[in-house]
């Protein structure tokens, strides 16, 4: 299917109840909210033309930055393996593909990696109250980190 004419981006302004988002309207209708910082990198201005592609492009990278946020959000209680991630993210019913791309880009940036939460894992577990190998190698396993 060809978009018909691009439409045009005719006001972004941000929402009442949450100054970081912004209210997308195009040819004078609401068309989507999204965060100020999805808004401010897709370089959104009020006359641009827009196509239906680019409106589902902007909801694609809507989602990504809360698939990241709700990732940032659980690390930030405590550290997670991969495995432990995905499934979180999994049950909040966040797209599978998506997924996959917010915790291969977490990796990249060291947010996440299951060497490193293996040995803090077992430095935890071997301090105050000692805890045999077998225990440990066991609840890193249904951490779902692999064991060599």
């Amino acid at each position: 299917m060809i978009d018909p004419e691009p439409s045009t981006i005719t006001a972004l302004e941000p929402q009442v109840r949450r100054a970081d988002r912004v209210s997308v309207f195009v040819d004078g209708e609401f068309a989507l909210g999204v965060h100020a910082e999805v808004a401010a990198s897709a370089g959104l201005r009020v006359g641009q033309g827009v196509r239906i592609a680019d409106l589902r492009e902007l909801a694609a990278a809507e989602e990504k930055r809360w698939i990241r946020e709700s990732a940032l959000r659980l690390l930030g209680y405590r550290a997670r393996s991969r495995t432990e991630l995905r499934q979180r993210l999994e049950r909040k019913g966040y797209e599978p593909e998506l997924i996959e791309e917010t915790l291969d880009l977490l990796a990249r940036g060291g947010m996440i990696d299951d060497a490193d939460f293996s040995r803090a894992w077992v430095r935890a577990r071997t301090g105050a109250r000692p805890m045999g190998p077998g225990r440990i190698a066991a609840e890193l396993r249904q951490k779902g980190v692999e064991l060599r």
